[in-house]
């Protein structure tokens, strides 16, 4: 069953609800599989991360071929019954929410990050599959407790991608090519200087796009704690 955060059922989503919302829209008429290449014009990372929450909601089947959900919640874009197809989807792919006797209507913050820790998910990885889960709630009209707030750093996240969009778009209107945004390639070394003095260095020698699973989150995670750890040294500088 969806949820859980073993090998056979992979962390919940966290790629970005309104790329993978997007994305959905596209796929009219449906393809015969969901593979990379109805997925161009995406960054490796992006489509690991999209393919995976397929996966994870029951949108693809084995052989990536979609499924009859998949074909519904695409059709029914732009419909009042889109809704309904979405709630239904996530009632099924969080039993850690749904099934439990866990009170969305009532819950706090704290109380959905801790649901959300029991799947192992941490850091950065934590934030996102938060941030995809209430993105996704609120376009089904699921109730959800006024206690609820979005992370602030999911919050300063979006601006952040905003930011990068804006400076991508006047690059491509200027006749520049703007840089590639992506993980770092393997054998790639990054440090952070430790406020204590000292430094941090992790070395990945490993390609970024073949990780799945418990290994995906565990490298993501480090990745996004050392950059966050990063940025919280120069906010309080």
């Amino acid at each position: 069953m969806p949820g859980d955060a073993t090998e056979k059922n992979p962390m919940p989503p966290y790629v970005a609800f309104k790329t993978f919302s997007t994305f959905i829209d596209r796929l009219r008429p449906m393809p015969g599989r969901i593979d990379r290449s109805v997925m161009q014009g995406m960054s490796g990372a992006t489509q690991s991360q999209l393919s995976a929450a397929l996966k994870y909601l029951g949108l693809v089947g084995p052989g990536d071929v979609p499924t009859q959900l998949l074909c519904e919640l695409s059709s029914a874009a732009g419909k009042p019954e889109r809704a309904a197809v979405l709630g239904a989807m996530l009632k099924t792919a969080y039993p850690f929410l749904y099934q439990t006797g866990f009170d969305l209507r009532v819950a706090t913050s704290a109380q959905l990050n801790e649901r959300f820790r029991e799947t192992r998910a941490t850091g950065g990885t934590l934030t996102r599959c938060v941030a995809f889960f209430l993105a996704a709630a609120k376009a089904a009209d699921l109730p959800l407790s006024p206690h609820i707030k979005p992370s602030r750093a999911a919050t300063a996240a979006g601006a952040r991608r905003g930011g990068n969009v804006r400076s991508r778009r006047a690059a491509r209107e200027n006749g520049a090519s703007a840089p590639a945004v992506g993980p770092p390639p393997a054998g790639s070394t990054k440090s952070v200087a430790l406020r204590g003095g000292g430094t941090v260095s992790v070395t990945v020698s490993v390609s970024l796009f073949d990780l799945e699973g418990t290994d995906r989150a565990f490298v993501f995670g480090l990745i996004d704690s050392l950059a966050e750890y990063e940025r919280s040294g120069t906010r309080g500088e």
